[in-house]
């Protein structure tokens, strides 16, 4: 997370996309989630096999949204 802080201060967005799979813990989720709040930047979650809709939680925006 030392990083991250690092990334924040430099002005560089981290945008993070998350595939599920099945070996994918809760863990890496919420890291994922953490990362980018830390530096401001967003999380992208595709919706299973359908890559062209999923949630985004834009740390940058502060927002939440889905596209489909």
């Amino acid at each position: 997370m030392r990083e991250g802080r690092h990334c924040r201060q430099e002005g560089i967005t981290i945008n993070i996309f998350l595939l599920p799979t099945w070996s994918q813990s809760r863990e890496d989720v919420q890291f994922a989630y953490r990362l980018a709040e830390s530096t401001s930047g967003r999380v992208f979650f595709t919706a299973g096999e359908d890559l062209d809709r999923y949630v985004v939680w834009d740390y940058l925006n502060r927002r939440r949204e889905i596209v489909a």
